[in-house]
């Protein structure tokens, strides 16, 4: 692109607007001053018409020619006028002057007639008017009588054609003049504009000038003022007093800079010493690995001294790393350019073992060359050693935990049978209310009880998942409950929307399922701070594929795979992680994969994110319906009729489990035999006839919960109806009880669980 200087962007600036309003108004003007000609001239014609159709009346109902003559003949006398034809009733002329014949009398009479009674052109204008007989009212005695006046005859017609010669010469003449008047203002408007960019350019080319010099390291360079503007006198003053203290502050720059250069002797001296006396051992190698720098604390952890080091490669000294591990890495980096970080054992003085954290950097010259390598190392003996007292410290806590979690599910074990049990008891109507609310209460707790459990089992790598038959409403509308208040406090949307035109049903682990949302979805609602999140369930061939929305702050491309790796938390202030662990998505991504489907998230960085996985469709009704039996089992169950008569052996060390355990089963009409440990219930003589065994895993005497039933089963000879009852949660019992022969239940487990659970047995 052309670039123009400041004087002829002026000129243009102020001849452009002048020009263009110049060109604007004489348009105007002139089509104004055209329209008016053409209106006048064609009303001067028209009224003419009117007259000579109006004085011929009579000449033409008279037949008399001598007077239409005389009409015709003053007609022709006025200016422009240049043929006349008058004609009788039947359209034949009567008067035609200007030596028109009868071709070009026809020819005037088809441009104009009474249904066209206007006609022009460039040249000419021609004008039909009718000649009609005038007609006198009648006075009230005449329309008494009853005499009317009779309707307008039409006696004959007048054509009058008149010349635009000088209508055109007259057109001509002011067009001429408004081109006239805009020349001479455009040369007005370029003489002034000139003067005025005259003015203003050439105090400024000299301000350049000036500036140009004080680039060019003339700091006394300074600007006269001698323009009449006074903007451009206070831009040269302003110019010349930012020169002086420019002039002024490199003085001050220059002082500056030589203590600072005092002060950077002085930090190198002490960078120095701190590199001397650093903690770390730090050590520089050129492109032959030889050693050409070496601090002492490097020197401390070998047998040589610091001076006999230098110049020798590390295998060619004694003590220090591991030679054959150390100098490979040392080439390693001349030859890729790349840092190397890595951990080295060896064997210090005194026989101490030695455990470092060693960097390697390459060092480059101003083209980019390999001239050294630095070598920065940190001694984590001790680190190491806290890390292996730390793991030892995690290892009690979880056993702690898991200690405490038994010692949690036994007594709400406990509570939820004592709840069952009074469903089984006379109840007034609050009492019901109290006893729905309390064991919906219990339900929540062993929801979340239940998740953990999940955990662990994924945690140990054998959970297995239970498919039974899911209703994506009821999904939907448990999101609904959850999370919608949350979303509302936060004053975002929450959008659910399921795409389907039937039922849509899969056959899945809906914990799992759940587990896996919740993490999503609250995730979500934490992350976003405007905006919403929307939940969406739709068919996708023979897959269902749930999709969790936000518009929050997003996540990079480069972690979005390592968003799902245990423990890994993103890098940013605004998505804090130190309140949890970052197992979340790593737990979400195996439950997924455990149901034959995979998690995967896109996301633009403040736009929002969107997670997403897929299930498969049952493939046909049968397998609907094998995987929905034990599903149907366990909602159809009459509790109380398969209590009913049945003899129970329940061995239980917790005296309120156990005594919550009798109390239920007996209010059911079932008979109740309660031991507190293994070696007591084997003593018992009846147990061939008893029909079910609940029994606790972990009891108080020798036997745990699987070896008494294994007894169990070898003195009978035959299978038993047993369920195995825990509040262990720990991966050594998970993995203990994957083989179980009888199913497990966790504590707390209500009546109706147990009940389905003994039933589901032959």
């Amino acid at each position: 692109m052309k670039h123009y200087g400041i004087r002829k962007q002026t000129l243009l600036v102020a001849v452009l607007p002048i020009l263009v309003m110049a060109v604007l108004l004489e348009n105007y003007l002139v089509y104004s001053r055209f329209a008016d000609l053409d209106s006048a001239f064609l009303e001067r014609s028209q009224m003419l018409v009117r007259q000579l159709a109006s004085s011929s009346e009579y000449g033409v109902f008279s037949g008399n020619v001598a007077l239409l003559q005389q009409d015709t003949n003053a007609a022709l006398r006025q200016q422009d006028v240049s043929r006349v034809l008058v004609l009788d009733a039947s359209a034949n002329p009567l008067i035609g002057e200007a030596g028109g014949g009868r071709g070009q009398n026809e020819t005037l009479l088809v441009k104009a007639n009474s249904s066209t009674p206007v006609y022009q052109d460039e040249d000419v204008l021609i004008l039909y008017e009718p000649i009609v007989s005038t007609h006198i009212e009648l006075n009230d005695l005449d329309i008494e009588s009853g005499l009317m006046p009779a309707s307008a005859k039409r006696l004959g017609a007048v054509i009058i054609e008149v010349s635009k010669i000088r209508l055109t010469g007259q057109k001509h003449e002011i067009f001429l003049l408004s081109l006239v008047i805009t020349l001479m203002t455009l040369i007005t408007a370029l003489i002034l504009a000139f003067w005025a960019s005259r003015r203003i350019t050439l105090p400024i080319m000299g301000m350049s000038q000036a500036i140009r010099s004080y680039g060019e390291g003339n700091l006394d360079t300074r600007v006269l003022p001698q323009s009449k503007i006074l903007e451009l006198n206070e831009l040269s003053m302003g110019f010349n007093e930012m020169a002086k203290k420019l002039q002024q502050h490199q003085v001050l720059l220059e002082s500056r800079v030589a203590e600072r250069t005092l002060a950077l002797a002085a930090s190198e001296h002490d960078s120095r010493t701190l590199i001397e006396n650093s903690p770390d051992f730090i050590a520089r190698y050129n492109r032959d690995l030889h050693l050409i720098y070496a601090n002492p604390a490097f020197c401390s952890m070998t047998e040589g001294e610091c001076g006999a080091m230098v110049g020798k490669k590390p295998s060619e000294s004694s003590g220090g790393p591991n030679a054959e591990i150390y100098e490979a890495k040392i080439k390693e980096v001349f030859e890729t350019g790349e840092d190397v970080h890595f951990e080295l054992k060896w064997t210090g003085k005194f026989g101490k073992e030695i455990h470092n954290e060693v960097r390697l950097t390459a060092e480059r010259d101003l083209t980019g060359t390999i001239i050294s390598v630095l070598c920065v190392g940190h001694d984590i003996t001790e680190l190491n050693e806290s890390k292996e007292e730390l793991n030892r410290k995690e290892l009690a806590k979880s056993r702690f935990l898991a200690a405490a979690g038994h010692d949690l599910r036994q007594p709400l074990t406990a509570a939820n049978l004592f709840i069952d049990a009074l469903k089984f008891t006379e109840l007034s109507a609050d009492q019901k209310q109290i006893i729905d609310r309390l064991d919906r209460a219990m339900s929540i707790f062993n929801e979340l009880l239940e998740a953990l459990l999940n955990i662990s089992k994924l945690d140990a790598g054998i959970i297995k998942p239970e498919y039974s038959r899911i209703d994506l409403s009821e999904i939907i509308n448990w999101l609904d409950q959850c999370y919608a208040a949350v979303a509302n406090k936060k004053q975002l949307g929450f959008k659910l929307h399921l795409a389907m035109k039937e039922p849509l049903v899969i056959y899945s682990d809906i914990n799992l399922i759940k587990s896996v949302l919740m993490n999503l979805v609250s995730n979500a609602i934490k992350y976003t701070s405007k905006g919403g999140v929307m939940v969406c369930v739709r068919r996708r061939g023979g897959e269902v594929l749930f999709q969790v929305w936000d518009s929050g702050i997003g996540i990079k491309e480069e972690y979005i795979e390592q968003i799902f790796d245990e423990f890994y938390q993103i890098d940013n202030p605004q998505r804090d992680r130190t309140s949890g662990l970052g197992l979340g998505l790593a737990i979400s991504k195996r439950a997924i994969s455990l149901l034959g489907g995979k998690i995967t998230c896109r996301s633009r960085i403040d736009q929002g994110s969107v997670f997403e996985f897929r299930l498969p469709l049952p493939k046909s009704q049968s397998e609907a319906v094998s995987q929905s039996v034990l599903e149907f089992v366990f909602e159809n169950v009459d509790h109380e009729s398969f209590a009913r008569g049945k003899h129970f052996v329940v061995v239980e060390d917790d005296a309120l489990v156990g005594e919550g355990m009798h109390k239920v089963l007996t209010t059911m009409g079932g008979e109740v035999q309660c031991f507190k440990n293994a070696e007591d219930a084997l003593l018992n003589a009846n147990l061939e006839q008893d029909n079910c065994f609940i029994v606790d895993y972990m009891l108080g005497g020798d036997l745990n919960g699987i070896q008494f039933l294994n007894h169990i089963r070898k003195k009978l000879g035959k299978p038993i109806r047993a369920v195995l009852m825990t509040g262990d949660t720990s991966f050594s019992f998970i993995r203990e009880t994957d083989d179980c022969a009888w199913p497990v239940l966790h504590k707390p487990a209500n009546i109706s669980k147990l009940i389905a659970t003994l039933t589901t047995q032959t």
